[in-house]
This record gives structure tokens, sequence and C-alpha cells, in this order.
């Protein structure tokens, strides 16, 4: 018979999970370092790193996907202690390519070494100033991310902890409280429905309706009381003309 595609797999070489991504994290701090801390003197060295990674990226996707087993899934919080070397050596980069530039550039010839020094100095702090000015402003997750981890909570707390869901009941006044079980279920706070929109709009229309009818009923009764009046009148004027001609 012909073997399945599980079984194929199971006879590839099983993916390191112990040793983990830990080649990868050196490796690609070790071009984080080449491409960073010399730049000034090699501008296009980030370009063929980028090259490097995207060729990197590629290949490693098909060796994984071809002559390995499928990795089993394992969850990290974030990159661990490389984030910490990382942050390091893009300080260190500043200060480097600043002391490429101020103390080896050609076009500093004319100037003393004091002077060099100074620009040095005031050319590293301002750097490092914005790069710290920087980490503050930016997010660590962006907004997105952030989204989507509430929402999946959101789904694992109503299928996992069988939470109840918050019914919001509209306020007195609105023209959805006059609905029969009118209940809205809105997860987001920040987010309205087309439909709830559509279905209030519908509301204040039926709501308009509802008071033109009743105004329109008070005004027949009103006229259909007026008009049993008259005949009442009618009939008591004719009653005491009858009576005057009986005693006459």
């Amino acid at each position: 018979r012909m073997r399945s595609k599980v079984e194929c797999e199971f006879d590839l070489e099983e993916y390191p999970l112990i040793e983990g991504p830990f080649d990868s994290y050196k490796e690609m701090v070790f071009q984080f370092g080449y491409a960073t801390l010399f730049a000034a003197a090699y501008p296009l060295a980030p370009l063929l790193a980028f090259i490097s990674n995207y060729v990197d990226i590629r290949s490693d996707l098909y060796n994984m996907g071809l002559f390995s087993r499928r990795p089993i899934p394992a969850n990290a919080e974030d990159i661990g202690s490389w984030e910490g070397i990382l942050d390091t050596m893009g300080t260190a980069a500043i200060i480097s390519n600043s002391a490429l530039v101020c103390l080896t550039g050609n076009f500093l010839e004319g100037y003393s070494w004091q002077t060099r020094l100074l620009l040095f100095a005031l050319m590293e702090h301002g750097l490092i100033i914005c790069k710290v000015i920087l980490s503050m402003m930016l997010p660590d997750v962006p907004e997105e991310v952030e989204l989507q981890l509430e929402r999946q909570e959101f789904i694992c707390s109503k299928l996992l902890n069988d939470d109840e869901d918050e019914m919001e009941m509209p306020e007195e006044g609105d023209a959805l409280s006059n609905e029969a079980a009118c209940v809205i279920y809105n997860f987001d706070s920040d987010t309205t429905l087309k439909a709830h929109v559509k279905e209030r709009a519908n509301a204040e229309v039926r709501l308009r309706k509802k008071e033109e009818d009743a105004g329109q009923s008070e005004s027949k009764q009103l006229a259909t009381s007026d008009e049993v009046g008259t005949e009442m009148v009618l009939l008591g004027e004719g009653a005491g003309e009858s009576k005057n001609e009986k005693d006459v």
C-alpha cells in the first residue's frame, strides 16, 4: 500500500528540541554586530545582512519542511537574554560609529583632537538620548498584537472557564428600551456593529410611528366625543320641542 504523509514524515530526522533556536539566535546576533558596529566604515553591510537573512529564512523553511519532522510548538514570552545582548550591542554600535566618524573622518582633518573628542562626546550622548527616548515612546508589543491577545484571552475565558456573557441593556429613554426582550452583546467596548446601528435606527422609526398612531387615535377619539355631544344636544332640543307641542 501507499504510505501516508504522516508515516513519511516520521522517518525524517527529529528537530532538536533540547538545543532549540540557540544557534540561530547566536548567528543573528553575530551578524547584527558586524552590520551595526562598523556601519560607518561599510554602509552596505546592513543591506547585505538583510539579503542574507531573507535567503537564510527561505532555506531554513525549506529544510524544516522537507528534511525534518514537524517541531513541537513551544510558548515563549520574549527572546530572553538575547534582548539585553542586542540592546547592549546597539549602544556599543552608537559609540563605535560615532568614534569612526569623528576621530577617523577625513572631513575633520583641520580640527584639533580636543575638538574631535568634543564632537564625539556630543554626537554619542545625543544618539544615546534619542535611543532611550524612542525605546520609551515605542511600545514593546504593538496595539494589534495586544488586541489579538485580549480576544484570545476572552475566548479562552468563555470556552474553558464558562464565564457568563455581560449584557448591555439600553439606557432609559433610549429608542431600544421600548423593544421587547432587547439584549445586545458587545464584546469590545469600543466597537459598534452595523447591525446595532441599523436596529437602533429601525427602533427609532417604530417609536415615532407609535407616537404618530397614538396622536391620530387621540384626535379620532376627540372628534368622536364631539360628534356624540352634538347629537346629544340635538336630541335634547328635539325632546323639548315635542314636550312643548304636547302641552299646547
